[in-house]
């Protein structure tokens, strides 16, 4: 998968995705089409920690930031919206291809 909204601006689109193998959500915001969305504070090379929205396989290991915010209450509001955002757009493009039950 690759980034929906690059954290690291600049790298090329056919760049090896950065994958966090070990983390603990800070929050799960849900599932969909077989991928989990989360929230995790995560150091970040010059930025110091961050919050970082990651989604993830159901089951597998790993996970990929997908948008990276300050760790602050902003960044953290900031964050859950866009997380809730991008699991909305995974139900949106569930419902397009599988359809609704």
């Amino acid at each position: 998968m690759t980034n929906v909204i690059r954290p690291t601006f600049g790298r090329p689109a056919d760049a090896s995705p950065d994958v966090v193998q070990e983390f603990s959500p800070l929050q799960v915001y849900g599932t969909a089409v077989g991928h989990f969305v989360a929230l995790i504070r995560a150091e970040t090379g010059d930025e110091g920690e961050t919050l970082q929205v990651v989604v993830g396989r159901e089951g597998g290991e790993g996970a990929e930031p997908v948008a990276i915010f300050p760790d602050t209450a902003e960044g953290e509001a900031d964050a859950e919206a866009t997380a809730f955002a991008i699991l909305r757009s995974m139900d949106i493009v569930k419902e397009a291809v599988v359809g609704t039950d």
